[in-house]
């Protein structure tokens, strides 16, 4: 089913790579006695993470197409001699990069594993960091004695519904790229189709844990009684360690939508960084963005997720 592309030997043992650190260091804050430590050790978790991301974006800008790297550089670099590329259009040719141009490719399953793991471990680290010392004892207590819980019952339903997800918004994308101006309806549309999927997926899995029949866990009685448990979760009543967990499933599931979010407006943001009127500015003399595009991305991207990581972080000191 899945078919393999060009680049596919060093995508694979990147996110290998990467994804066992995040366990490990996972499994190492789990042995540390002070949680006022793993407040502070818990920020390497936003460290690999960007460095993660902004390797994905290394290795698109090897494997993009001369003639998508020159459209994403004229994006970042307009000129007024030449034609204005519309956002929708600059951020597929970056989406189909990142993911590679066949949504059922090796490439890009392994490609979304990675990210659905990244950012699981960012929203999980950033509830130990917020919360008080015994409830990051017994976040981390639940993710070092019960990691088999973690993978069947969160991490996998996630990563099946982001990859799916993701594929919903390759298309929506796809549209925006030539229809801007259904941008915002495709946006709120994308929201809701998001969580269907992620609702559905976690219905499947749970009637697969339980030994149940997938067609019954499908009715709406039993999505009735999926929604209420999973309602509950929301709101800490199984235990703030399950509620942390379950919100940072949720929240990941809508980094497949950052893509349309940049398109509108988080995207000119993010190239205020590299260009202005009278030419690059010195982050993008020093990123030589006009010859890779991709890396200066993906540099942005990474310096965000850091920098959310260093503000959560601080926010911790006072609110806790």
């Amino acid at each position: 089913m899945f078919r393999t592309e060009r680049s596919i030997p060093a995508v694979p043992v990147f996110g290998f790579l990467v994804s066992t650190t995040l366990i490990i260091l996972f499994s190492w804050l789990g042995e540390s006695p002070n949680v006022g430590t793993l407040k502070l050790d818990i920020l390497n978790v936003f460290l690999i993470a960007a460095v993660a991301v902004n390797g994905l974006f290394i290795l698109a800008d090897r494997d993009i197409p001369r003639r998508f790297k020159g459209l994403v550089r004229q994006w970042f670099l307009p000129k007024e001699n030449l034609v204005r590329i519309n956002s929708g259009e600059v951020f597929y040719t970056i989406f189909v990069g990142v993911y590679g141009r066949n949504h059922f490719s090796l490439r890009c399953l392994i490609a979304s594993i990675l990210s659905s793991t990244i950012f699981f471990a960012i929203f999980v680290g950033s509830g130990v960091l917020v919360a008080t010392p015994e409830n990051s004892a017994s976040i981390i207590a639940l993710l070092r004695d019960e990691p088999s819980t973690i993978l069947v019952e969160y991490l996998l339903p996630n990563i099946v519904a982001d990859f799916f997800a993701l594929w919903q918004t390759r298309y929506f994308l796809r549209l925006i790229k030539d229809y801007p101006i259904w941008t915002i309806p495709l946006i709120i549309l994308d929201v809701l189709i998001t969580l269907v999927i992620f609702f559905l997926a976690i219905a499947f899995f749970t009637a697969m844990i339980n030994e149940e029949n997938v067609i019954t866990a499908l009715s709406p009685a039993a999505l009735e009684i999926t929604y209420y448990t999973e309602l509950s979760a929301l709101n800490d009543r199984q235990g703030p360690e399950v509620g942390t967990i379950t919100r940072a499933n949720y929240l990941t599931t809508y980094v497949t939508s950052v893509w349309l979010w940049l398109v509108l407006g988080l995207g000119p943001i993010l190239r205020g960084l590299f260009w202005r009127k009278s030419g690059e500015t010195p982050l993008g003399i020093a990123f030589r963005v006009s010859e890779y595009p991709m890396i200066a991305f993906g540099f942005a991207i990474s310096l965000t997720i850091l920098g959310f990581g260093i503000l959560t972080w601080l926010g911790s000191l006072f609110l806790v």
